[in-house]
C-alpha cells in the first residue's frame, strides 16, 4: 500500500495516494510516518485538510467494518495500544544493550526511556527529510526514512531490512549490490544464531 501510495504521489495523484496510505495504516500503523513527507510543500490549508480527510476514509471504513463484526470492541483502548506500542526487543543493536542494562539494574526505565528517545529522534529526522521532499525525490527520501527507522528502531526485526529493497531498486542505488551481499550475510547469521539458541 505504501509503495503504491508513493508511486501515485510521484505521479501527482495526491488524493489516491492518501487513500492507499490510509489502507496501509489500517494494516500496519508505521506508514503514518510518511504523512509529513506527503504534506510537505503544500501551502493551502484547505488542500492539507482535504488530503488528511482522504487519508481517514479507508481508516473509517475498516473501523466501521470491525465494529460490525465485533460490536463489543473498544476502539479507544485499541487506539491507545497502537499509539503506546513499543516494538519487541530486537536480537541485536541498541535494544539488546539497554535491555541488558535494565535487567542488570532492575530498572525498566533504562529500556523505556531510550526507546522513547529513539522514537522522537526518528520523528525529527523524518521532519528534516520532509523539507527536501519533491515528487521527483519521493523514493530517495523514503529510502532514507526506512534506513533511519531500521538503524534507530528498538525492534530490529529481520523483516525491516526488506522494506528498503524496493526503494533501492527503484532509485537504482549504486550500493545495491553491496546491500544484497550484506543482507545475505545478515540472514545467514540470523539463521545460524537462531539454530544455535
Amino acid at each position: 500500500f505504501l509503495l503504491f501510495g508513493l508511486y501515485l504521489y510521484s505521479k501527482n495523484r495526491q488524493f489516491f495516494s492518501m487513500l492507499f496510505i490510509g489502507f496501509g495504516i489500517t494494516v500496519k500503523p508505521w506508514p503514518v510516518l510518511f504523512i509529513p513527507l506527503l504534506l510537505s510543500g503544500l501551502n493551502s490549508k484547505k488542500r492539507i485538510i482535504s488530503l488528511l480527510l482522504c487519508l481517514c476514509i479507508p481508516i473509517f471504513i475498516v473501523i466501521s467494518f470491525y465494529k460490525l463484526l465485533i460490536p463489543s470492541g473498544n476502539m479507544l483502548f485499541m487506539g491507545a495500544i497502537v499509539i503506546a506500542y513499543n516494538s519487541v526487543v530486537g536480537w541485536w543493536g541498541p535494544s539488546i544493550f539497554f535491555q541488558k542494562l535494565a535487567l542488570r539494574f532492575q530498572l525498566p526505565i533504562l529500556l523505556n526511556l531510550p526507546a522513547f528517545i529513539s522514537k522522537i529522534t526518528i520523528l525529527l529526522i523524518i521532519l528534516h527529510l520532509s523539507k527536501k521532499m519533491s515528487r521527483e525525490s519521493v523514493y530517495e527520501v523514503s529510502k532514507y526514512i526506512i534506513l533511519t527507522i531500521y538503524i534507530l528502531s528498538f525492534g530490529l526485526g529481520v523483516h525491516y531490512l526488506l522494506w528498503i529493497f524496493p526503494f533501492a531498486l527503484i532509485t537504482n542505488d549504486r550500493y545495491l549490490k553491496y546491500y544484497i551481499f550484506f543482507i545475505g550475510i545478515y540472514y545467514l547469521f540470523f539463521c545460524v544464531f537462531h539454530l544455535l539458541n
